[in-house]
């Protein structure tokens, strides 16, 4: 605020608090964390279920091989 000289007269200050909201976005961002690791365990799960029936079998057949190849 300027006076009729244009000396300053006082200041007008038009901040807010954004503590609130820096809050929220850090909880989201730590809801986006908590998903994708849930996301990345199911995924992993999915992968490593076929993949240890997978390897069961194959051990079975080294171990019927070891005893009588083909």
């Amino acid at each position: 605020m300027f006076d009729e000289k244009g000396k300053i007269r006082g200041v007008v200050d038009l901040s807010r608090d954004i503590t609130h909201e820096i809050s929220y976005i850090c909880m989201l961002q730590e809801d986006k964390m908590a998903f994708l690791g849930k996301l990345s365990a199911r995924v992993r799960h999915e992968i490593n279920n076929p993949l240890t029936g997978n390897l069961s079998s194959v051990r079975i057949i080294k171990g019927l091989m070891e005893k009588e190849p083909l």
